[in-house]
């Protein structure tokens, strides 16, 4: 209490006390230390190389936000979590599940689809009964808004059984509006401005602009 009563005629800690007196902050040095320089350059060749793997292992489709199938993902994924938290001990497969099935029954819906590929579709819906039947079969299947504006991107990566079904969704998709894309992504925002502060250090060559 005698250390923390001790006060000065001005109400302020006992400047006397060297305890008390004011402590010396270091300045930051705004010379970047080379561990924090090669750890950014790492970092921008480990996101190039997920962005090489994303090219060989998922199908993605750009669509409008407005787009019935990217809809009913987006509301089974609302849906989902609704559920996750008024039941928390129950027992659900994984959210991307529930998005893949919404995706098949959408599609079945949407007036553009093929004779074919509808009735792909519609044996595959009633093949399945449980979401447990799709956990080995189903990796990937989100929808997430794209960076235009108005639009969504919509990934999946299923197994050789689900091939057939994914084409048939596939071709539903382009058909109704959906654009396709093929190779490497393009690197995200925050990737950007790591090279751009790599760049201004000089420790980073930025790819020319188009």
């Amino acid at each position: 209490m005698i250390e923390w009563a001790n006060r000065g005629k001005s109400g302020r800690p006992d400047e006397g006390n060297g305890t008390n007196r004011p402590r010396k902050v270091r300045v930051h040095s705004e010379k970047e230390s080379p561990l924090t320089i090669e750890n950014s350059k790492l970092t921008l060749s480990l996101a190039a190389r997920l962005r090489q793997h994303d090219a060989c292992l998922l199908t993605t489709i750009i669509v409008p936000s407005s787009h019935p199938i990217a809809v009913a993902m987006a509301t089974a994924g609302k849906e989902f979590n609704t559920k996750k938290q008024q039941d928390k001990s129950g027992v659900l497969a994984p959210p991307y599940i529930y998005a893949w099935s919404a995706a098949v029954l959408a599609a079945i819906e949407v007036p553009e689809v093929s004779e074919k590929d509808k009735a792909v579709l519609l044996q595959h819906a009633s093949t399945v009964s449980r979401p447990e039947q799709l956990l080995e079969h189903v990796y990937i299947s989100r929808a997430a808004v794209a960076f235009a504006p108005g639009t969504h991107k919509i990934n999946f990566s299923v197994s050789a059984e689900l091939q057939p079904v994914l084409d048939a969704l596939l071709r539903t998709l382009v058909l109704t509006g959906g654009c396709a894309k093929f190779g490497t992504p393009p690197r995200s925002s925050g990737e950007r401005k790591v090279a751009k502060l790599l760049a201004d250090l000089g420790e980073w060559n930025l790819p020319p602009a188009l």
